[in-house]
């Protein structure tokens, strides 16, 4: 039941269509989940639906925006710093030391983050994707990503959730594969009505998962 991995879906790079690719990216070292107290993120950038080509990241074979076209600056995600309370031995200390952060470049934590996908870790993955939407709620790649990890650990009226805001995002990457995958959320949640209208629409509008909406359609058992 688990959905994302499939090497036919449309955000695996082998079915992906062609973009502006760029796979080198910064590597970093081991690090501990928790996002620091201090430091601004990143600005986000304009978004316009009517622009027909997106610069795209592969990570591990799966498409990511590229996060240029997501922000004016380039972002970090801020950590507590890998084993800063250790070396405190007091609790006014340590509550200080809580408080430091280190900024990791955008891209090395998503690649940790969906290699953790990948992996089919999918609540290491979600821990760090949601750590991603806690400082930037409107990142489409850790919307699109966490829906699947959450529909992936039974957590279907989350998925359902972000999955809707991925699709629905005006950075619209993702808008088909979101959609497809919403509507799985609700037929797993057994909100059938609400199912069959995505699966409809999926169906009518002859998109990549047109074909697969209407096996559902015909799968679905009779009111």
């Amino acid at each position: 039941m688990r959905i994302g991995h499939e090497v036919s879906a449309l955000h695996a790079r082998s079915v992906a269509e062609p973009r502006i690719v760029r796979d080198s990216i910064e590597r970093i070292p081991g690090r501990t989940n928790g996002i620091g107290l201090t430091g601004t993120p990143a600005a986000p950038r304009d978004a316009h639906r009517s622009r027909v080509s997106r610069e795209l990241i592969f990570l591990h074979d799966l498409k990511l925006v590229h996060p240029t076209e997501l922000y004016a600056e380039d972002p970090v995600v801020r950590l507590s710093e890998a084993g800063v309370l250790a070396r405190y031995a007091d609790r006014p200390e340590q509550a200080r030391a809580g408080q430091e952060s280190v900024p990791v470049p955008y891209t090395a934590f998503m690649d940790e983050a969906i290699g953790r996908f990948a992996a089919s870790d999918h609540k290491g993955s979600l821990d760090d994707l949601r750590h991603v939407l806690g400082q930037y709620p409107e990142d489409v790649n850790a919307l699109f990503y966490g829906g699947l990890c959450a529909y992936n650990l039974g957590l279907f009226e989350r998925a359902r959730m972000l999955l809707h805001r991925a699709a629905t995002h005006p950075i619209d990457v993702f808008d088909e594969e979101a959609a497809w995958y919403h509507a799985l959320a609700l037929e797993r949640m057994g909100e059938r009505s609400a199912a069959t209208d995505a699966f409809e629409r999926i169906a009518a509008a002859g998109g990549f998962y047109s074909s697969r909406a209407a096996e559902k359609l015909q799968a679905l058992p009779a009111p």
